[in-house]
């Protein structure tokens, strides 16, 4: 893969959107965590929808008011976009939006509002997933009460859209919780279409998931039935993952949680520039079995609150003129949940590969 030259760095808050047509001839480095097949790993990856779909979750953090006028402060970045509604369910504190920008379908999702007592608070219970084909799976029961809260109102939304626009790609997106959110509502598309698909011509609407911070949302029956449906139609699945980010790692892999793939680490001092992670026992075939790539974000010691708050050289939250995350409080998190976090580590280190991950690795850094 060719190196993106020079010392590119992600744009200013002012000039997040905008600066988009300067990255055109820029290719996005992300260095292969061996073994990977290129071609269903990460063929799709296009970082002008990444920095897009950061903005529109972004948007979600904003004020409801202001989003359904479309004149938040991150709306601005997004002047294409076209609201078909927002949709709050205050007794759940969820929030979510949907319409259409440039040729996609757009749902976004709103995440949690404090980090750290989230963080603390997290309840780990699973549900079964209500799926007869997908058979032994389990799921987060608050995050799944969660996106429930919201199904119903972002179905018929994404009813008429897929009829007024049948050809449009449907981009799904959100950080911290509200990826979570973003990932059942991509399974609940692809898995029960809002609209037949023979009034489509036959065809499913392609998804596009991007997710930011996201927890692991169900048990590995789950994340396999997940990684099946992405592999049936022509849709594509981005979980970023900022350095030290504390949010991947919750619920614990001992707990019987796992990610669904595919995880982009985006651990370098660029930050638009990831390692591309192998996170499928045999990504190769179909058939293939889910796992999380332990040389990835699985490898780091002593995840970070702050690191939750910025991707893509950019803040997370509805605008970047606030306190800087140095100075935001409620940044640590408990002893327990740090006691808690010590324990995965040592489950993720007893299950990583034999080989040191810088064999594994063909490249630690791009070549010059």
């Amino acid at each position: 893969m060719s190196e993106r030259k020079g010392n590119h760095m992600a744009p200013p808050y002012s000039s997040f959107r905008n600066s988009l047509s300067n990255l055109a001839p820029i290719v996005i480095v992300c260095l292969f965590s061996f073994p990977v097949h290129f071609k269903y790993a990460f063929a799709d990856y296009s970082e002008e929808t990444a920095l897009s779909a950061l903005n529109f979750s972004k948007v979600s953090y904003c004020n409801a008011d202001l989003i359904r006028n479309w004149t938040c402060a991150a709306c601005r970045n997004e002047s294409a976009f076209v609201l078909k509604g927002l949709f709050e369910n205050k007794t759940e504190g969820t929030l979510a939006f949907a319409g259409t920008s440039e040729g996609k379908i757009v749902v976004a999702f709103r995440g949690s509002l404090n980090i750290a007592n989230w963080v603390d608070d997290i309840k780990y219970w699973g549900t079964p997933y209500p799926n007869a084909s997908c058979e032994n799976c389990l799921v987060h029961r608050g995050f799944f009460d969660a996106f429930e809260s919201l199904r119903a109102q972002v179905r018929q939304a994404l009813h008429e859209l897929i009829v007024s626009e049948p050809n449009f790609p449907v981009l799904i997106t959100g950080h911290s919780l509200g990826g979570a959110l973003a990932l059942l509502t991509a399974v609940d598309l692809m898995s029960s279409p809002p609209v037949v698909p023979s009034l489509q011509g036959g065809n499913y609407p392609s998804v596009q998931l991007y997710t930011f911070g996201k927890p692991r949302v169900g048990n590995p029956a789950f994340v396999q039935w997940v990684k099946t449906l992405f592999r049936s139609g022509s849709h594509e699945s981005y979980r970023a993952v900022h350095r030290k980010d504390i949010v991947p790692h919750l619920p614990p892999l001992f707990m019987g949680y796992v990610h669904a793939p595919h995880e982009l680490w985006f651990k370098y001092d660029d930050p638009l520039e990831c390692l591309n992670c192998s996170d499928m026992d045999d990504i190769n075939f179909s058939t293939g079995s889910v796992g999380e790539d332990y040389c990835c974000s699985d490898s780091l010691d002593y995840p970070s609150v702050a690191d939750h708050l910025m991707y893509l050289g950019v803040c997370t939250g509805c605008a970047c003129d606030g306190p800087t995350t140095a100075s935001i409080p409620g940044l640590n998190i408990s002893w327990e949940t740090r006691q808690m976090l010590a324990k995965d580590r040592a489950y993720a280190q007893r299950k990583r590969p034999r080989k040191s991950c810088t064999v594994l690795r063909a490249v630690d850094k791009p070549a010059d």
